[in-house]
């Protein structure tokens, strides 16, 4: 597992140099939000009071994502994040700013790939970018602790606001030698990263999720049964949902998404739709239940989409790792089983439960490529994900899962021991 670093903003220029892309860091500190308009005002300095800005924010760390500013009845209270803007359609302003300041603005975080005038700026000027995990405004609101606007509040939400960051966690994606992660083809894969996060800042909640996933037929619903039971009886508190569904909303999602009357649903739309369900599970249920330190067990989570969406659609996986991550706020499971089995036999299983919904009416072609989606999953993500034989006995498949899942509880979470 890649060691994680943690640093105090704002960064010294030594240590910058030792920066390398690829390296994972929690960030804490001050940082400022700069979105299109404010630094359109910033990098065209017209006015004084842009002027004075740009000096202050010198070797700080701008944020190219901004929080909705506090509600000025409840300022109190953390502010709600929006969406991310895309840093390279600023980029041009900000190397403008860099080669006026000499290389004073060389220190940004945000999404995505940068231009390549952005990468020369930060050969030039020993500029250092980060890169949020699963987009720059995903995990925002659980990682500031303080926020105040301090330029242009006419702006709204692109007004310029100081953060005060806590062990936010981000990827260098481009070093002070111009060093880029993502020429190299390496993304980082962000579910993984944040497992690495997870294991090194802590725990942020005294429950679990643990989530299971697989092809059609896999028997996932008789072994959260069974691990249910298990659980229970060893003196754990335990919930078990099912996506799309468990909740009101979510459960209206999943017959629009599973009924054969849809068969004109794009796969855009599809993909929303399975984000848009599980946000509101996971904001509605599932957090809650691990804040109260329960074993959330869940019926698929995000992998089905990565797979379903991305392997066997072709939608962009990169695109679906932001978003599922948007949807869960960060939170990612501690632990899931891929029950693996040959599509036709699942689907011969499944047929045996009733009239096949929308997805199981795919062809065999379609539900190998999920197939092989999980085990690619599986492969990239070792540490979470375990591939279980579904054509095993249920009994010892259970009694399997049991075991490992209790290891996991009595080591990672030894105060919601039962026993």
């Amino acid at each position: 597992m890649t060691e994680v670093q943690s640093y105090n903003l704002p960064l010294a220029a030594d240590c910058l140099v030792n920066l390398r892309a690829g390296q994972q860091v929690l960030l804490s500190g001050s940082c400022y939000t700069l979105r299109d308009a404010s630094i359109k005002r910033l990098a065209d300095g017209l006015d004084s009071e842009a002027l004075q800005l740009r000096e202050k924010l010198k070797d700080q760390l701008v944020f190219f994502a901004g929080p909705t500013p506090a509600h000025p009845n409840t300022p109190e209270l953390p502010f709600g994040s929006i969406g991310p803007t895309t840093a390279q359609r600023m980029d041009l302003a900000q190397v403008k700013l860099m080669d006026e300041l000499s290389g004073g603005l060389r220190l940004s975080l945000g999404k995505g790939k940068r231009s390549e005038a952005y990468k020369q700026a930060a050969l030039d000027y020993g500029a250092v970018y980060f890169t949020a995990i699963g987009g720059a405004a995903a995990v925002l609101a659980q990682h500031v602790v303080a926020s105040e606007v301090i330029a242009w509040p006419e702006l709204g939400t692109e007004a310029v606001q100081r953060l005060e960051l806590k062990d936010f966690p981000a990827v260098v994606a481009i070093e002070s030698s111009g060093a880029d992660v993502f020429a190299r083809g390496a993304r980082p894969n962000a579910a993984e990263v944040a497992d690495s996060f997870t294991c090194f800042a802590g725990r942020k909640y005294s429950g679990m999720l643990i989530s299971f996933e697989g092809g059609e037929g896999a028997g996932k619903s008789t072994q959260i049964r069974q691990l249910e039971a298990s659980l229970s009886a060893a003196g754990y508190e335990v919930l078990t949902v099912r996506e799309p569904g468990s909740s009101a909303i979510s459960e209206s999602i999943r017959e629009v998404l599973l009924s054969t009357e849809n068969s004109a649903l794009s796969h855009r739309a599809e993909l929303l739709l399975y984000e848009a369900a599980r946000a509101q599970l996971t904001e509605e249920v599932i957090e809650p239940a691990l804040r109260a330190g329960m074993v959330v067990l869940c019926d698929r989570f995000f992998d089905s989409t990565t797979a379903y969406q991305g392997y066997a659609r072709g939608l962009d996986i990169d695109t679906i790792t932001d978003l599922n991550l948007f949807a869960t706020g960060g939170i990612v499971p501690d632990m899931t089983f891929v029950l693996d089995l040959p599509p036709d036999l699942g689907l011969a299983r499944a047929a045996e439960t009733g009239n096949p919904d929308r997805l199981e009416s795919e062809n065999l072609h379609f539900h190998t490529q999920v197939r092989e989606g999980f085990l690619a999953i599986a492969e990239s993500n070792p540490d979470r994900v375990r591939v279980l034989d579904a054509t095993a006995g249920p009994d010892a498949l259970a009694e399997d899962i049991a075991a490992e899942v209790q290891s996991i509880l009595l080591r990672s979470v030894p105060e919601m021991d039962g026993a």
